[in-house]
């Protein structure tokens, strides 16, 4: 790679970018190594207050033009009587783009399918709530005597459902679920707390980390299933890749959309905009975005959905506000890059105004 650094006022469409004096977090681009196809996006980077930018010269589109032009090459015929030259191009074949490979049928998942993971001290109610797992779900069940165990199956194993004790030894339910949702790869398991504590000072600050649902010990056949019907299909929508829940609402007011956010990644911002796009059309020019019930999320893919989102919005010229988000939150500072207002006061005290 041949890196060179130049001023912003030297960028041109086609340089290919690999760095700015600026992290990335503090520019509209979610990494600092692409192509530039655009003078918005220059602009951009200007508005930045960006000031060197380092390019590659071996890339770009000059140098990819350059790599696969063919020169003024001319051939002579070799019939003394055929006096015509040709450009090599003009001989050569136009190849057909190959065809696109069908799509995968799409896969059909039922309960069946469905591995649940039983996280409890007590074998023999492991073993109880097992085979009642398997007579009403038919589904595939593993099992770990405390959180210590119940960790590496859960990234080993990628259970579909985690039904969780509380009260273990080594690691006890409260940290593995508090594990489980700080960690990428394990975030948006369906967790179903089954457990002999039931009082609202133990219960309480566990549903404040929404779990699916919570079983208070001992638990009878119908109850189990009606309680755990939501984790199955849950689970089932997970498989497929459509979420079974909506992560947002969104209601109009007036001139004013306000969009509630409970969940969100990259999917649901593409979603989002989708969905946008006929009320912006339609007159709106204020969104408001209410975070108060927003999943405690900071990991990577909330962090991009978010971005991804607001950068969307920016080019559309509306005012966009956001309530119920502390200004030391980390998704504070990628709102107001984005132009984004963070509003001081609850969506309550704002619609009443």
């Amino acid at each position: 790679m041949s890196e060179k650094q130049i001023s912003v006022e030297e960028l041109k469409v086609g340089m290919y970018l690999t760095g700015m004096d600026k992290p990335w977090w503090e520019t509209p681009f979610l990494m600092h190594k692409f192509l530039l196809k655009t003078d918005v996006e220059i602009q951009k980077i200007v508005d930045c207050d960006v000031r060197e930018v380092t390019i590659d010269v071996s890339k770009g589109a000059d140098v990819v033009k350059a790599s696969v032009r063919v020169e003024s090459q001319v051939a002579v015929l070799d019939d003394p009587d055929e006096d015509e030259a040709f450009r090599i191009d003009d001989v050569i074949p136009d190849i057909e783009p190959e065809p696109e490979p069908d799509p995968e049928p799409e896969i059909e998942f039922s309960y069946e399918d469905i591995v649940v993971l039983i996280t409890d001290d007590d074998p023999n109610g492991r073993q109880i709530l097992t085979k009642r797992l398997k007579k009403v779900f038919g589904c595939v069940v593993l099992e770990a005597e405390h959180g210590g165990k119940a960790i590496p199956l859960l990234h080993e194993q990628s259970p579909d459902i985690l039904v969780l004790d509380l009260m273990m030894p080594v690691k006890d339910g409260r940290s593995v679920f508090t594990y489980i949702q700080t960690n990428d790869e394990l975030i948006g398991i369906p967790v179903v707390i089954h457990s002999a504590q039931n009082t609202a000072d133990a219960i309480l600050p566990v549903l404040h980390k929404k779990p699916i649902g919570y079983l208070v010990k001992p638990v009878e056949l119908e109850e189990l299933k009606e309680k755990l019907q939501p984790a199955f299909d849950a689970a089932v929508a997970r498989r497929r890749g459509t979420p079974l829940f909506k992560p947002y609402r969104i209601k109009c007011e007036g001139m004013a959309a306000i969009i509630k956010l409970y969940d969100f990644d990259v999917r649901s911002s593409n979603q989002l905009i989708v969905q946008l796009d006929p009320i912006v059309k339609g007159g709106v020019t204020q969104l408001i975005f209410d975070l108060s019930c927003f999943e405690t999320n900071e990991t990577t893919g909330g962090q991009q959905g978010i971005r991804s989102l607001f950068r969307d919005l920016r080019e559309r010229s509306l005012t966009i506000g956001v309530c119920g988000m502390s200004e030391t939150h980390s998704f504070a500072k990628i709102v107001r890059i984005f132009g984004g207002q963070i509003l001081d006061v609850t969506l309550a005290d704002l619609l009443a105004r």
